[in-house]
């Protein structure tokens, strides 16, 4: 038996931003917005940020950018005399690219006529350079947007990732997705999955390796949701189709552990919603990732939104 999948050719829609037209922002230190039924806690030195909706408390870390994802095998082995002379974990490691330093500057629109909206400009400091990036976040209802413009330094020539990073509550432990599944896929490993609405749980998207590394991301994802046992709904839709992953095994773990037994299960969720991520490639027993499934630098941009979906009763 054989099966194929042919792409479609779609018509493209450009995303249009219905932003607020106030030439000036306030200043936002620290503490709390509203925007109509939703509260943002923004992050603080000593508290990860939050978002609530209707009194529902939907991310347990405020979403952040993040250029990094656990080394597989392929990118270089973790412990023994290759680790020091082999794969491109090395030079991440030493961009620093594991432990950025993050500084937030957050500003606001108040105004009755024309919509709110909130804008933060964050540096993410490594070793030898550091990334730009400017989020805007606006309601719409039930609808929280992102827009996201990400800018890579010529030094940072070949990236884990880029996209955005966050935790929820295990609570949200049944997945659904529109995108390829069911198991995980890359950018250059993922024509061997179907393209169709998938069901299945958090805790099923961790993927054993003996040496514990990247895992269960889902290539072509238009839309996935998180549902609890009453039958509330996080939505995420991701504009032109990108990945997503969701694991109860986060990446600090993943990407410190030598083995399995050293990880264990957090109380949150670690969702990425990626504008991109890198291919694996065949490094431990060839050739390296192909240079079209590379991260260079430059802008990236994405559009991503969560539309709440409380259980009817």
């Amino acid at each position: 038996m054989a099966w194929d999948q042919i792409n479609l050719q779609k018509k493209l829609n450009s995303t249009k931003l219905n932003l607020p037209k106030v030439q000036t922002l306030k200043s936002l230190v620290a503490g709390h917005i509203q925007f109509q039924d939703f509260i943002i806690s923004v992050p603080t030195f000593n508290h990860q940020g939050s978002i609530t909706y209707k009194g529902m408390e939907l991310l347990t870390q405020f979403p952040e950018g993040c250029f990094w994802r656990p080394p597989t095998d392929n990118d270089g082995v973790k412990q023994g005399w290759m680790s020091k002379v082999s794969g491109v974990r090395r030079k991440w490691i030493q961009e620093g690219l594991n432990k950025l330093d993050i500084k937030r500057d957050f500003a606001y629109t108040e105004s009755l006529t024309e919509g709110n909206y909130l804008q933060i400009k964050s540096e993410y400091q490594g070793r030898n350079a550091k990334a730009t990036h400017i989020s805007v976040i606006w309601v719409e209802g039930n609808l929280i947007n992102f827009y996201e413009t990400f800018h890579i330094p010529y030094e940072w020539d070949d990236l884990p990732r880029v996209g955005m990073r966050f935790e929820i509550s295990t609570e949200f432990s049944d997945l659904e997705w529109l995108g390829r599944g069911p198991l995980e896929s890359y950018p250059d490993r993922c024509n061997s999955q179907l393209i169709s609405r998938w069901k299945s749980t958090v805790d099923n998207q961790y993927h054993p390796y003996v040496v514990p590394q990247e895992n269960g991301a889902h290539q072509d994802t238009q839309w996935f949701s998180l549902i609890n046992n009453q039958g509330d709904q996080l939505k995420f839709n991701i504009a032109d189709a990108s990945s997503f992953s969701a694991s109860s095994m986060h990446d600090i773990d993943l990407s410190e552990s030598l083995t399995i037994s050293q990880l264990e299960t957090k109380p949150t969720t670690e969702v990425h919603v990626d504008a991109a991520v890198r291919g694996l490639g065949t490094g431990a027993c060839g050739p390296d990732t192909l240079e079209e499934f590379r991260l260079r630098s430059g802008t990236y941009e994405m559009v991503w939104s969560l539309e709440v979906l409380p259980a009817k009763h």
